[in-house]
């Protein structure tokens, strides 16, 4: 990896990452916001998307669609979860010093996280290394010197320097959000190696307002002791 470049301008090569359903929507709606700022995406090779989710069906949800706004099957990096009965018992044994047994135990036939927060970090842990590597590649690719002229001279924007931006959309009501805490240490830890410690990242999470249960009035007078 090349040491970074500093140079004026306002491009720099970005990662956007969508975690769960949340996430999913928010990438597509930023693919057609980019769309419409400057047409064929794949001419940005210094910007890009990744979708990280334990469901099943993440795949087919993420590339329906038209082809200009839909992800591409490249774009998708699927965290399955795993049945109980795949796992041996030393890893069973690591996994209880974290993970409640009972939730380990009760993991739903479906593979999905639903709205439990541990089996979205067991998906995380499943799928570490595959990830660690994912991380990498994108980065890697993003911040190549031909990467970020080609998107410079394509979007017409004045390039700044290679140290990359990482921005993540997530929910914290899905349970696939329990692996939020250890993405970001994933991150870190590739941009300690890529020799860009310093490269910001920043985190977009949506938390659901509940509404607060008003007080039951009554007729009766107040008693104030006195």
């Amino acid at each position: 990896m090349a040491p970074p470049r500093t140079a004026a301008g306002i491009l720099r090569p970005t990662l956007v990452i969508g975690v769960g359903a949340f996430g999913r929507h928010a990438l597509l709606g930023l693919r057609s916001r980019l769309l419409d700022r400057f047409g064929d995406i794949e001419q940005l090779p210094s910007f890009r998307f990744l979708y990280l989710d334990s469901d099943p069906d993440a795949v087919r949800k993420a590339t329906a669609g038209t082809s200009e706004v839909a992800l591409t099957s490249a774009e998708v990096f699927p965290l399955p979860l795993q049945p109980v009965a795949k796992y041996r018992q030393r890893v069973l044994e690591h996994l209880c010093e974290w993970l409640p047994r009972e939730k380990l135990y009760n993991i739903p036939r479906s593979l999905q996280a639903g709205p439990h927060r541990a089996l979205g970090r067991l998906a995380f842990c499943d799928n570490f290394l595959r990830l660690q590597a994912r991380l990498r590649r994108e980065l890697t690719g993003a911040t190549q010197t031909e990467a970020l002229l080609a998107t410079a001279e394509n979007s017409g924007l004045p390039a700044a320097d290679n140290c990359p931006r990482i921005y993540v959309l997530a929910s914290a009501t899905e349970g696939v959000s329990g692996l939020l805490t250890d993405l970001g240490y994933a991150i870190r830890r590739q941009l300690d190696l890529l020799d860009f410690p310093h490269a910001p990242t920043v985190g977009v999470i949506y938390c659901e307002r509940r509404s607060t249960p008003r007080p039951l009035q009554s007729n009766r007078p107040i008693y104030t002791p006195r």
